[in-house]
């Protein structure tokens, strides 16, 4: 009996020794093999970065033609200066003189939006991608610098030494190709919002964050963040999305499209992402790691329009599609059509935002506190308040 009792103590010390030894590994990094965003990249032999922006629309991906990109450094490293990029007609860039290091990236245009950290490694022969895929929202920037002035403080939080890598801390870490995000059976979408790490390898505490999901011009659904970084979205229909994280702890922007869970069908494409039995459940989740507060407000700079009060052109003499796209009139035509766009449409919750298109934004929402208590009343979560003016 006492060894009985023995091997049974052993063997249950055994047991929480090892999950806590694998929460400790996973919570420094936010590692996980089923985050949206790609945020690990690592730079060629001279040094350049090589990527391409998408949207994710209704079955695929769109390219973000002549989108700007700025990586704006965090913390220490080699990374001392802001380096700017620009997307071709077909929606790829090439950076060169990239540091290795960590950043906030910044995509934007006029009706396109990406906003997370991402850290460049160094040429180092690993298995980290050597082009970064920005998956971002098609949204209003005026709508995004509502939701930053509405809900991260005057005060931000305080800046911290954040830890520089020359490897990925994560050896399994797959982030979604093509922007794809599994509901659950109710339709809800779970997911983490996560701080770079300190130097002391530990990433701080989520505090007072919202994430809003909107579609085209429109908020749809908004829910409340807790401490460990964890929120769920509920009844949300199929179709394409932007996820707007913001708060006390920093922002974020990335864009996804929502697919109804199956257990009947995984193709390559789901599997390169998530783990079969996490797609058969339907159990991927939307993680991303935000930008810190402390750097938002070069963010918000770097946001503002131009000198002479007009917002950002972002090309010349280009000309734009029905859906507000620049065309280059040599290319195959691509994405979705317009009645496709429609049919997002007609599917989305909320009433409707435009799925991928319609280049309005998002500044029909008028007062920003209107819109959050609307929101709050359809959710149950509790959502933080707006920060004070």
């Amino acid at each position: 009996m006492t060894n009985s009792r023995l091997f049974t103590c052993l063997l249950v010390v055994a047991c929480t020794s090892i999950a806590s030894a694998q929460n400790d590994a996973a919570s420094p990094f936010g590692g996980s093999d089923s985050s949206i965003a790609q945020q690990w990249v690592q730079v060629d032999s001279a040094g350049t970065l090589h990527g391409r922006v998408d949207v994710p629309v209704a079955g695929g991906l769109r390219r973000a033609d002549l989108v700007r990109i700025a990586l704006l450094p965090l913390g220490g490293g080699e990374a001392a200066t802001t380096v700017y990029g620009k997307t071709t007609l077909e929606g790829s860039f090439t950076i060169p003189q990239v540091s290795k290091g960590t950043y906030a990236m910044l995509v934007h245009s006029t009706d396109v939006l990406a906003c997370y950290t991402v850290h460049v490694l160094p040429a180092n022969g690993s298995e980290t991608p050597d082009h970064l895929h920005v998956l971002a929202a098609r949204t209003n920037s005026d709508f995004v610098m509502q939701r930053i002035r509405s809900y991260i403080p005057m005060q931000p939080s305080l800046p911290y030494a954040i830890k520089q890598f020359d490897t990925d801390p994560v050896s399994d870490r797959k982030p979604s190709s093509e922007g794809q995000v599994f509901a659950d059976s109710t339709g809800a979408i779970n997911g983490r919002l996560s701080l770079p790490a300190g130097s002391d390898g530990k990433s701080p505490a989520i505090r007072n964050m919202n994430v809003i999901v909107v579609q085209g011009d429109k908020s749809v659904a908004m829910a409340a963040v807790d401490g460990d970084g964890n929120f769920s979205v509920p009844k949300l229909t199929p179709g394409s999305y932007g996820l707007i994280a913001a708060g006390e702890s920093g922002f974020a922007a990335v864009g996804f499209e929502l697919t109804a869970p199956t257990t009947t069908s995984h193709s390559t494409r789901t599997t390169r992402f998530v783990s079969f039995n996490a797609a058969a459940a339907g159990e991927t989740e939307l993680n991303v790691e935000v930008v810190p507060g402390f750097a938002v407000e070069s963010i918000q700079k770097e946001l503002q329009p131009s000198e002479n009060g007009d917002q950002e052109v972002i090309g010349e003499g280009v000309a734009l599609d029905e859906f507000g796209w620049p065309v280059d009139p040599n290319a195959v035509p691509r994405g979705p059509t317009a009645s496709s766009m429609g049919s997002a449409q007609a599917g989305s919750s909320g009433g409707g935002g435009g799925g991928s298109g319609g280049g309005g934004g998002l500044g029909g929402l008028g007062a920003i506190g209107l819109a959050a208590a609307a929101l709050a009343a359809q959710d149950n979560n509790s959502v933080a308040s707006p920060a004070n003016p």
